[in-house]
């Protein structure tokens, strides 16, 4: 009679067996994978507006050292804000009343005819990243100037009293605000079917307040010593209701304005 084998073979040369996972288990891989994505997304979403903001912060500290290389080179007068298209300005120069078509492909035409333009030489700093200038943000193309998301203070002529001349830098309290984002959807409801955007300056009105490109808190402006400072909303708001202050910040005024 023979005897079958009785030899062990060992463990690890006995072939895997296959086994997939049950129904159960992929459901809570998802379920852990979908807990790690609502953990994460927040922070990845703070952490790119955090950028997005420091590269606007950025560009105004460009924007404020051009100014005063400028002024340095001009006895310490300022740019021209360009307070009502009729004067060449730190932006560009007036066409027929107007503020000149945006020309990426030919600089010299419009940024290159702005008082700071051989300051900075590059039109990128003259805009906010978030601000969108194309179909997705609707008040776009009612814009008259397309060529910066920033403005300057029309305090520094005087809000149109010296006509083409403006104040000198040093006339400025250097805390004093120079220039912001202006809060154009807010704009839009004080004068419907008009634009913030219709010349280089702006009057620190509700209307051309602060904007909220930047989130619900605040925003931040140009100081006139070239400084940045972040600012809620409130505290613009309250800023702009006081008579000389800040914002209305003409010099030997004694409203401001």
């Amino acid at each position: 009679m023979n005897q079958q084998s009785t030899e062990i073979i060992p463990r690890e040369q006995v072939p895997p067996v296959a086994r997939g996972f049950t129904l159960i288990e992929l459901l809570v891989v998802i379920a852990i994978i979908a807990i790690l994505a609502g953990m994460l997304l927040p922070a990845l979403s703070q952490a790119k507006e955090k950028g997005l903001r420091a590269q606007c912060v950025s560009n105004y500290r460009q924007l404020g050292i051009a100014i005063h290389m400028y002024a340095s080179d001009s006895s310490d007068s300022m740019p021209h804000p360009g307070w009502g298209n009729d004067y060449a300005c730190w932006l560009y120069t007036p066409v027929g009343g107007a503020p000149p078509a945006l020309s990426l492909t030919n600089l010299d035409k419009c940024f290159g005819t702005g008082q700071i333009w051989s300051q900075t030489k590059n039109y990128k700093i003259y805009f906010c990243p978030k601000d969108k200038t194309d179909k997705s943000n609707p008040y776009y193309s009612i814009r008259q100037n397309k060529l910066a998301t920033y403005i300057m203070n029309g305090a520094v002529n005087g809000f149109g009293t010296l006509g083409g001349k403006t104040y000198k830098l040093t006339a400025f309290k250097p805390v004093a605000y120079m220039m912001w984002e202006p809060d154009e959807p807010n704009y839009y409801q004080f004068y419907p079917g008009q634009s913030c955007y219709n010349d280089a300056s702006s009057y620190p009105s509700q209307g051309e307040g602060l904007g909220r490109l930047h989130g619900r808190k605040g925003g931040s402006l140009l100081g006139f010593d070239a400084h940045v400072d972040s600012i809620s909303y409130e505290k613009f708001n309250r800023e702009r209701l006081l008579f000389p202050g800040l914002l209305h910040c003409v010099p030997g005024s004694k409203t401001g304005d």
